[in-house]
């Protein structure tokens, strides 16, 4: 299993959960209605396509900066899930530190993504 799937899947399911909100009657609420997770609602796989969007902007971070890697990782996650577009809105950076402040709070979270990120930046296959 990619270990980067945790993290996609639960920010895909945070962008149900505000569809849901958002559109009560939308198809995506339907999905999200019927109690199926995250992951039988979008059976895509961004964790390759985050490793190869990550990879360059981790790898050109000298020295390593924990918080900044973790920004970018929430970034590009943010935008694989809810569309490119969202990086041209100007409330884009604020709500990717906002994530990212939310993860920090979480001791055991941080240290895992910290190292799951020092090995795509060095380009070794997550373990």
């Amino acid at each position: 299993m990619d270990p980067l799937r945790p993290f996609a899947e639960l920010i895909r399911s945070l962008r149900i959960a505000r569809l849901d909100k958002a559109n009560p009657g939308s198809p995506a609420s339907s999905a999200a209605g019927t109690h199926r997770n995250a992951s039988q609602v979008s059976q895509t796989k961004p964790a390759p396509t985050l490793r190869s969007r990550l990879r360059p902007r981790l790898a050109a971070m000298k020295p390593w900066d924990a918080q900044r890697a973790r920004q970018l990782f929430v970034e590009c996650a943010l935008s694989a899930e809810l569309g490119e577009d969202l990086s041209k809105d100007p409330a884009f950076s604020d709500l990717a530190k906002r994530v990212e402040a939310q993860i920090a709070h979480e001791p055991r979270i941080t240290a895992r993504l910290d190292e799951l990120l020092r090995d795509i930046a060095d380009g070794n296959e997550p373990r």
